[in-house]
């Protein structure tokens, strides 16, 4: 089972940035019970700093995986000054992923900066794990035939999920929705949804109440606004100010590693499943 940050915990082989990186790492790792994450509960990556055992886990890793600055914005690029090249894995230097990254996106007519959240895409998740194994396989050589089997199966089952998805999704086609913190672009766009607004582009924003009647008029077609179970209390408030309902996701994959027991299944496909039953429930009208 993957392991959770605690100062009781000091060094591990893998250490991840966040939750779902953690699960695709469990997933395709000869031993998951040498992998830990570092930001976990209701921390926030946009604002966790880094705590000095948090430091020295990263330091004494055999390999530490994150996002980059764009997201985990706290831990500052320095910190590539403890690990060598191969004992780093940056999702935002994966050249496919730092393209498009560079890019911009539009949701609602409206142009800004691609948002920072990579592994939120079944495509992603393919590049991302195919890394990962890469990295892995510095780390343990001898087990490289067992963890590329575990890499085909584990794309195999992505690609399949990814089909039924988009065929199951094809009837939500048009049902506009908001969300209270813009982070579900790769999501968005890969299953063409309709979001049409967003509430905050960070968490801890305050909503000015020429922001609320400009959000009123923007989600007045919306279904609903979808909500990480980190801001439901305050999504809620909002929800109940714009008569909308309010559907919570867990976007860090908090619940379902609170639950994961099963060895013998792939934990990230239960979490991408999941993402999207949350935006399945938001559409349904």
């Amino acid at each position: 089972m993957l392991c959770l940050a605690s100062s009781a915990v000091l060094s591990d082989t893998v250490v991840s940035s966040i939750a779902p990186l953690g699960l695709l790492v469990n997933d395709l790792s000869p031993e998951p019970e040498n992998s830990s994450v570092l930001i976990t509960g209701m921390q926030t990556p946009h604002s966790q700093s880094l705590r000095l055992v948090d430091l020295k886990r990263i330091r004494e890793a055999s390999l530490f995986i994150w996002v980059g600055p764009r997201f985990e914005s706290e831990f500052g690029s320095g910190i590539s000054k403890y690990l060598s090249k191969d004992r780093e894995l940056r999702l935002s230097d994966i050249p496919s992923l730092k393209q498009k990254l560079d890019e911009s996106t539009s949701h609602a007519g409206h142009t800004h900066a691609r948002d920072a959240h990579l592994w939120l895409s079944y495509e992603n998740s393919i590049i991302i794990a195919r890394e990962i194994v890469k990295r892995l396989t510095l780390v343990y050589p001898n087990e490289r035939e067992q963890m590329q089997l575990k890499l085909h199966q584990l794309i195999s089952q992505l690609e399949n999920d990814r089909l039924i998805i988009k065929d199951r999704f094809t009837k939500y086609k048009g049902h506009n929705f908001g969300v209270y913190h813009d982070g579900y672009g790769e999501l968005v766009d890969e299953f063409e949804l309709a979001q049409i607004a967003h509430v905050t582009l960070v968490p801890d924003e305050q909503i000015s109440l020429q922001q609320l009647v400009l959000l009123k008029n923007q989600l007045r077609d919306a279904a609903c606004l979808l909500a990480d179970i980190r801001e439901l209390e305050q999504a809620k408030k909002i929800g109940a100010r714009l008569d909308l309902k309010v559907i919570e996701i867990d976007l860090l994959a908090n619940q379902l590693i609170a639950t994961q027991t099963e060895r013998n299944t792939f934990a990230y496909p239960k979490y991408l499943t999941s993402l999207m039953g949350s935006f399945e429930k938001c559409l349904i009208q």
